[in-house]
């Protein structure tokens, strides 16, 4: 399946808060999904997320290649400080 399926699933899961499903689409096809695409499910999951599974977003971040940006970075450590 092509990169545009995925990230079309990817966008759907999102915007209906099925951020583990979400999850699971992008950790199977990290490779096949666009950066933006991955940058918003990133940040969606930072801001709405369960936060014990950072750590497991952040291994699907780096292994698509997407380098986290400080913004993004700030989001993480301010929520886990909170």
């Amino acid at each position: 399946m092509g990169k545009a399926f995925h990230k079309d699933i990817l966008h759907i899961l999102i915007a209906e808060m099925l951020l583990k499903d979400a999850y699971l689409v992008a950790k199977d096809n990290a490779e096949l999904i666009s950066k933006a695409a991955i940058k918003e499910f990133a940040s969606s999951f930072v801001k709405l997320g369960n936060i014990n599974f950072i750590k497991y977003v952040r291994k699907v971040i780096l292994g698509s290649g997407y380098k986290i940006d400080e913004e993004l970075f700030q989001m993480v450590v301010s929520r886990y400080i909170v």
